[in-house]
């Protein structure tokens, strides 16, 4: 009897009040719930009681650790760096969509569209051993692209690229830099079509026992996207880490 008249009172008063409070009956919005139950029953909470509550203001927005939110979602994680916002079914090994517009944050906290052409980016670094399998391959927008060779020689060996869409690519290549022990060298723009197959890139010869680099970038006429490619093949001097190699791919639609 004597809980039932309990949540009498709080009924009464929460419908009095026009607000509504779960935990609490000093609720800070029009609905409010104390996950703590640590609110004070005059006044407002603290920073720290703030932290385990979630509450709906009179103007519609959401705070979540916070009882006083200035938009329609705010989230406060009580944690420096840390903003308290979880997604389990996306994460930083999820393949990027070109298609979206990449967000940022400004000093303030609010979230926005930082650049509606987002630039993707792809790394991959792997060793050169002809004795153990290694994986070079980069995937991104509508091409891939590997460095194929298993042994670091002193004979030239190509990046390979092709298209992922079933059809070919056709683009133009741009000024391929290249570079190894003691020179350089530059090549000219060139028409290039890329097949569903790999294909060497025979503009960018490397050599992996002259620490061979080559810069190029692709522009494709079917999707209008651009890409900027650098790729590194090395066999360490005689340093003691073995032939080594990276690629690294920034992609624009």
């Amino acid at each position: 009897m004597k809980k039932k008249f309990s949540l009498f009172l709080l009924v009464s008063s929460c419908i009095v009040s026009g607000q509504v409070g779960i935990n609490t009956i000093n609720p800070q919005g029009t609905f409010n719930i104390d996950g703590g139950k640590d609110n004070p029953t005059i006044g407002m909470p603290s920073v720290a009681q703030q932290a385990n509550d979630v509450v709906v203001t009179p103007e519609g927005n959401i705070g979540i650790g916070v009882t006083n939110p200035t938009a329609k979602l705010e989230i406060t994680s009580g944690t420096n760096g840390i903003s308290g916002l979880k997604f389990n079914n996306i994460n930083s090994s999820t393949l990027p969509n070109s298609n979206i517009a990449s967000l940022g944050i400004d000093s303030n906290g609010n979230v926005g569209v930082q650049s509606t052409a987002p630039i993707l980016t792809a790394f991959k670094s792997f060793s050169i051993d002809q004795n153990v399998a290694s994986n070079s391959l980069i995937t991104i927008g509508t091409l891939e692209f590997r460095y194929a060779n298993t042994n670091c020689s002193g004979a030239n060996s190509y990046m390979q690229i092709r298209s992922t869409s079933g059809s070919n690519n056709i683009g133009m290549i741009h000024g391929a830099y290249l570079s190894a022990q003691n020179t350089t060298g530059f090549v000219n723009t060139l028409p290039t079509t890329i097949s569903p197959t790999f294909m060497d890139i025979t503009m960018a010869p490397m050599n992996c026992i002259q620490d061979g680099h080559a810069q190029f970038s692709f522009f494709s006429y079917v999707d209008r996207t651009y890409y900027r490619v650098n790729v590194h093949i090395a066999d360490g001097d005689s340093l003691g880490f073995g032939a080594l190699g990276y690629i690294f791919v920034e992609f624009q639609k």
